[in-house]
């Protein structure tokens, strides 16, 4: 008999271990899904840095051309003249 109380009590805390373990799966897969949302949407703050700097570069290169304080990045100064 004492065998008996003992494999029903192995049988209840094996019970409870499933039961932890469809706990954490649940949980792992929420914290799986959220990542894969912060790291779409870190790359997308990246590209949108990106391009944000790609236009400021450009917008001031146009500046300075049409300002006449340079021909371009790469030639002389247009106040040489």
């Amino acid at each position: 008999m004492m065998e008996s109380n003992e494999v029903e009590k192995f049988r209840a805390e094996l019970a409870t271990w499933e039961n932890k373990k469809q706990i954490l799966d649940g949980q792992l897969e929420w914290v799986d899904q959220e990542l894969k949302e912060a790291d779409k949407e870190l790359f997308e703050a990246k590209v949108k840095r990106i391009a944000a700097g790609e236009i400021c570069d450009v917008s001031f290169e146009r500046l300075m051309r049409n300002t006449g304080i340079v021909k371009s990045f790469y030639d002389k100064p247009s106040d040489e003249g």
